[in-house]
């Protein structure tokens, strides 16, 4: 079976629209030779640029409250009818690429974050996040799909990939080696069936951690995540809260030399040098407090 190239890029754009961001998510995608791009707080007016070579994935009328985004290259895929819902935190479409037998889906999602100073607030934070992976695991299954669980999971998850969100059983069962996930899921496993039948995902994310690019030969430093905070009961500042989880029947088709936290275009830093005037001091403000990341698929 012939093998197609799915280039993904997940961005937060922090709510803003700078002429400076419009031209560097254009440049990002054309010079990363994106075809499928997911935006968190990202308003109507910011993917302007991107019309010519890209179409946004509509779900019924796109309201301007609207901020989780998924634009796709034109001309490359059919698309089935999305679904939108959980309060904007969940826009997940089947895709096909034209003339293939099977597609992939795309989960685009902007988890609930750990913000805010109410009583029990991990625990709502958590309901709030299972529900929209119960609501995934039931449109993998929904034959509108076409039932498959060729599954992309990709957004800001507002977690590391160590914090429970991401580890947790019931919600997120993201596992770090696809051979234990192969061993764990198989008939022959002699794990008992609580282990055995979870519905596991491969997090990738893993090998995106530290300032060593393992997978380039040109350049091997790196930033050590996607997104920068500082706080004095933290000794941990760069967070991996953005990328990309995937389900195990598509597990082994990641191009690693291909991905990766992206940190300039041609033309643009997007990390100031040497400048750390506050605890967002990092990211070049005009752009977002996040960094984009990139994930390159080979898909039969």
């Amino acid at each position: 079976m012939e093998q197609f190239v799915v280039n993904i890029l997940t961005w937060n754009l922090q709510k803003k629209s700078s002429e400076v961001l419009k031209h560097t998510l254009k440049h990002v995608a054309h010079e990363n030779e994106i075809n499928v791009i997911v935006l968190q707080e990202a308003g109507i007016d910011v993917i302007a640029e991107l019309k010519p070579d890209f179409k946004e994935v509509i779900y019924e009328k796109v309201a301007e409250k609207c901020t989780l985004r998924i634009l796709i290259k034109k001309d490359i895929f059919d698309v089935s009818q999305p679904y939108k819902g959980e309060q904007n935190k969940l826009f997940f479409v089947h895709l096909k690429q034209k003339g293939s037998k099977e597609g992939f889906n795309i989960a685009g999602v902007h988890l609930h974050s750990k913000s805010g100073s109410a009583e029990n607030k991990d625990i709502v934070r958590t309901h709030k996040n299972t529900v929209i992976t119960d609501k995934i695991k039931n449109l993998e299954s929904d034959t509108k799909f076409t039932s498959t669980k060729r599954t992309v999971l990709v957004g800001d998850f507002n977690a590391n990939p160590y914090d429970n969100d991401l580890l947790d059983f019931a919600m997120i069962p993201a596992i770090q080696d696809r051979e234990l996930i192969t061993i764990l899921t198989s008939e022959s496993s002699i794990f008992p069936d609580t282990v055995k039948n979870v519905d596991y995902w491969y997090n990738p994310m893993w090998n995106f951690f530290g300032d060593h690019n393992a997978y380039s030969e040109k350049d091997s430093k790196r930033k050590a995540g996607s997104y920068f905070l500082f706080s004095e009961s933290w000794t941990k500042m760069w967070h991996l809260f953005d990328g990309f989880i995937l389900r195990p029947s598509i597990m082994h088709c990641i191009d690693y030399a291909k991905s990766g936290i992206l940190e300039c275009t041609k033309s643009r830093n997007f990390i100031k040098p040497n400048k750390l005037k506050n605890r967002y001091g990092l990211i070049d403000e005009l752009l977002s407090d996040h960094l984009p990341v990139k994930i390159s698929l080979i898909l039969n």
